[in-house]
């Protein structure tokens, strides 16, 4: 089963249609096996609910198809309802990335910038304000807040908070942010 999911990373990795079908058909063997596993709390299924939410992903973008996408979600809400980590744990953090990013892309905002505005606050406990996961994190959340007209508060996300410590930050009108010192 290890086999078959490392292949099929492999073909995720290639990027291309063919290679991603391939991988999707790889993946479906360690599935089932962690699926009925006697022990189904092995990292190794998360793992593959994962890697099989990121191949769902690619093929939606080359289709076209949103039904990828809404698959990719359910696999990642599979991956943290399995888990038996903290949902601060490194992979947990990077699990529910992806799945803001994908509510994002379906059109999910109130979910996502939910999830991305608790997702921020427990990365930047965990990893400090400056760490890329909690900056990604932030520019994905400022843009979640700019698509749904929350313009003011976009701007201000976008400052990470060692900047604010530097500068001061004025919201002006509900609209603008001024940034002096």
């Amino acid at each position: 089963a290890t086999i078959n999911m490392v292949h099929a990373y492999i073909h995720w990795l290639r990027g291309s249609k063919e290679s991603l079908q391939i991988a999707h058909e790889l993946i479906q063997k360690p599935l089932a096996y962690f699926s009925e596993s006697q022990s189904p709390k092995i990292i190794d299924h998360g793992n593959t609910l994962m890697i099989l939410s990121l191949i769902e992903l690619d093929l939606g973008e080359y289709e076209k198809s949103y039904s990828h996408s809404s698959q990719a979600i359910r696999l990642l809400e599979r991956a943290l309802d399995w888990t038996e980590l903290p949902l601060d744990s490194d992979w947990c953090l990077f699990v529910r990335f992806n799945l803001a990013r994908d509510l994002q892309e379906v059109g999910r905002s109130a979910e996502a910038l939910v999830m991305l505005k608790q997702l921020l606050l427990d990365e930047e406990r965990v990893l400090g304000v400056d760490h890329p996961l909690p900056l990604d994190t932030r520019n994905m959340l400022a843009l979640a807040q700019a698509g749904v007209g929350l313009t003011a508060e976009a701007l201000a996300t976008v400052v990470s908070p060692s900047v604010v410590a530097l500068f001061s930050v004025t919201v002006v009108s509900g609209e603008a942010v001024q940034i002096g010192p």
